[in-house]
């Protein structure tokens, strides 16, 4: 955990013994959730909890055969975990630490994220470039967007302040869209490709 004013380290939690692929701040700041996991050596993935003012590990939650890429609480504090190569996402609530709810994926995915206003949970594919985006009162699918169709779609972020999702693929693309309905807004924002310096010619 660091001060962004100062770049101070204010704690470090030894979190795992595999790879961190997620970490989340609580709402109300009082618990930090890491998901890890180690895809290449066939670890089971974990979700840990802990507490923000000195790093004690609170709860955990029980593994999963795979990795958990990443993690999440929701506005009114219930814990977000996934995805996993078994299911889109997992919810959890933090006060009885039992699953209220878990959603599928018809492909393994990759990146979570919740809008800041509560109300849409987006998960990323894997592989078919699907981005899927549920309500998160009702979990019913809200709508998908065939954001980059084909590729890895690594993560989607909500805009604060503004009905906007970007995602971002595998195809070096980011790309802007409209919430709710998933309506291409923006051209893609792909960087141009680096100006190479020139070799000197060698004489004749």
């Amino acid at each position: 955990v660091w001060d962004p004013a100062t770049g101070q380290n204010l704690l470090t939690i030894r979190a795992h013994d595999r790879p961190v692929y997620g970490v989340a701040f609580s709402p109300d700041g009082k618990w930090v959730a890491t998901a890890a996991g180690d895809w290449k050596n066939k670890k089971s993935g974990e979700v840990r909890v802990w507490n923000a003012a000195d790093g004690r590990e609170a709860f955990r939650l029980p593994d999963s055969p795979y990795s958990v890429w990443a993690v999440r609480f929701t506005k009114d504090g219930r814990l977000i975990t996934g995805p996993t190569e078994e299911t889109a996402l997992r919810v959890f609530d933090v006060a009885t630490k039992k699953e209220v709810r878990a959603l599928t994926a018809p492909t393994t995915t990759r990146g979570l994220s919740v809008s800041p206003d509560g109300k849409y949970v987006g998960i990323t594919a894997q592989t078919n470039g699907i981005v899927k985006v549920w309500e998160a009162d009702t979990w019913r699918e809200a709508y998908e967007i065939n954001a980059h169709p084909g590729k890895v779609v690594f993560s989607v972020e909500f805009a604060p302040g503004r009905r906007t999702v970007l995602t971002a693929g595998g195809d070096g693309a980011v790309v802007v869209w409209k919430v709710p309905g998933g309506e291409y807004i923006l051209p893609d924002f792909v960087p141009p490709p680096p100006k190479m310096p020139k070799l000197p010619q060698p004489e004749p």
